[in-house]
């Protein structure tokens, strides 16, 4: 399965989590909803990840939720194998156990 093809059912309906809502980390309540960024780093939540990218030379945090498969771990592992890579790139990878 691709990265851009995880979803989560949010009440009736079911809703793509790539690319992961944007939110600057230094400007309050800006954010951006841009694939040319670069993903700097994955850490993992109780129930997701949480992404940093750069973009334009400031830094912008995500988190991202889905329903599985893949499992946490197959995304995490694709994800940290790509720091450096584009959010749009990153979004074409195929995930190992989807």
């Amino acid at each position: 399965m691709r990265i851009r093809y995880l979803r989560r059912r949010s009440d009736w309906t079911v809703v793509s989590v790539w690319p992961p809502q944007w939110a600057s980390s230094s400007e309050t309540g800006q954010t951006v909803a841009v694939e040319d960024g670069v993903l700097e780093s994955v850490t993992r939540l109780a129930k997701g990840l949480s992404l940093t990218m750069t973009y334009q030379g400031r830094e912008y945090v995500g988190s991202l939720h889905w329903d599985a498969p893949p499992s946490p771990d197959d995304v995490e592992n694709a994800l940290q194998a790509n720091l450096g890579r584009t959010i749009k790139v990153i979004g074409e990878l195929d995930i190992a156990g989807g």
